[in-house]
């Protein structure tokens, strides 16, 4: 019985062996094959920011990551043992790696979803940057201070789109709960470690302090610098028109005829004979039971200049739960030829969307066909 065992250890000591050398010696294909996998799952399984599944899975990437922090934390310091674990050792990061590659897709598929990229690309660049480091960081996950950093990081992003859809409102005084909640957490997780492995922790705890503090910095200026957008809030459509008239449950717009490489055009070009008005509709979706004031603020391009002048500022509320958005419209009569834009945002100023277009001047109002939105 005892060969048999000893037998039994060796040959599973032996497979072992081979997957960990096969693991490292492809090491460098299997993790942006997984992650390329990772986000193409996310983008197809992730529908809305505020349903109940998505929220539960990345609480479950948070309690993995968190999971694994204590496991390597514990065994580093001495606290647990076993051959088990000495054998796995080497595995514990990617428990880790795991969590964050899944927290940090699932962050870039909502940003690609819900952000104004023309004002919240520095934000949606760390989160790639996060992203594709994630899978040269396996190593450095064994080291305490910034495996913790990165965990208060994705906490932290996690909250600023939970907590305004539990209490159904955006804005500053959110924000600020969404930071005190974060370091809550990480400090609450924190003096656990500590009560637990002090040498370890109070090793670190200058490190700590400081990379948090740090990160929470940037993440603050990032949100009154108008990089972070007012996620959960997302322009589904929006466009330039010559007339918009609500019908029921729709919207019928008057649009232009467009060729097809002109679909693909970010700024627009729209035909106005001198003093008729130009329309721009917009569809912003809102978590349920979410109630915001959205405005639409007119610019044009003083070119002289070289800046946006603001002509108007045109207000409206929304009610959250439609999966299209909630849908609204402004229109100027007092419009000339040139580049213009509106921004729709929120009431604080943050820019959820923005619709740019050219208008050229004509004599005869162009053929429109009718679209319902």
């Amino acid at each position: 019985m005892n060969l048999f065992r000893k037998i039994k250890e060796v040959s599973f000591k032996i497979h072992a062996q081979k997957i960990e050398k096969l693991y490292e010696k492809y090491e460098h294909r299997f993790g942006p094959i997984a992650m390329l996998v990772g986000v193409t799952l996310d983008f197809i399984a992730f529908r809305r920011i505020d349903l109940f599944f998505e929220n539960m899975v990345l609480l479950g990437y948070l309690s993995i990551g968190a999971a694994g922090i204590t496991i390597i934390n514990l065994y580093e310091g001495g606290k647990i043992s076993g051959k088990v674990l000495d054998r796995i050792r080497l595995w514990l990061p990617l428990l880790i790696q795991f969590s964050f590659g899944g927290l940090f897709s699932a962050f870039v598929v909502f940003y690609i979803k819900s952000a104004s990229f023309v004002t919240s690309w520095p934000f949606f660049v760390v989160l790639i940057i996060l992203l594709i480091g994630n899978e040269f960081f396996r190593k450095r996950y064994i080291r305490l201070v910034f495996h913790m950093s990165i965990y208060f990081l994705a906490l932290f992003s996690f909250m600023m789109f939970y907590l305004p859809i539990v209490f159904k409102s955006i804005g500053m005084g959110i924000f600020i709960l969404s930071g005190i909640v974060s370091l809550v957490i990480i400090s609450l997780f924190i003096y656990v470690l500590h009560k637990i492995i002090p040498k370890r922790i109070q090793k670190a705890r200058n490190g700590l302090v400081g990379s948090i503090a740090i990160i929470y910095v940037i993440v603050n200026f990032f949100y009154i610098a108008n990089i972070i957008p007012p996620i959960p809030l997302a322009l589904k459509e929006g466009g330039v028109f010559h007339g918009i008239i609500r019908s029921g449950d729709h919207y019928k717009v008057l649009a232009e005829y467009e060729k097809f490489y002109e679909r693909l055009m970010p700024v627009k070009s729209i035909h106005m004979v001198s003093g008729e008005p130009v329309y721009v509709f917009s569809a912003v979706f809102a978590p349920t039971d979410l109630r915001e004031k959205i405005q639409h603020h007119w610019q044009y391009k003083d070119k002289e200049n070289n800046k946006w002048v603001t002509v108007d500022k045109i207000s409206y509320s929304i009610l959250g739960g439609r999966d299209g958005g909630y849908r609204g419209y402004s229109f100027k009569s007092q419009v000339f030829p040139g580049d213009w834009r509106v921004d729709v945002e929120t009431s604080e100023g943050k820019v959820i969307g923005r619709v740019r277009f050219n208008i050229d001047s004509v004599k005869v109002t162009p053929e429109v066909r009718e679209m319902i939105f």
